[in-house]
């Protein structure tokens, strides 16, 4: 589930094209390496509170949350 199509397509002898089909069918996607921000102590602790927050909210306190579609990016940072 690691490997890159073009791994693959070297690896088998098969086409790109034949493996992209054969995953579609199969309902699996290429794997893509992402990259993330690693954790830091300070953010343990952030998580830890955090978590002591919730767990003092009413049992139905995540009904009570409201996601929206809406999001804002910006590329200054």
């Amino acid at each position: 589930p690691h490997d890159s199509l073009r791994r693959r397509e070297r690896d088998s002898g098969v086409s790109r094209d034949i493996i992209w089909r054969i995953m579609r069918a199969n309902k699996f996607h290429p794997y893509r390496m992402s990259v993330h921000q690693a954790l830091k102590y300070d953010d343990f602790q952030q998580r830890l509170a955090f978590c002591n927050w919730i767990r003092q909210q009413p049992p139905d306190f995540h009904l009570k949350i409201l996601f929206s579609d809406e999001c804002t990016f910006k590329s200054n940072g």
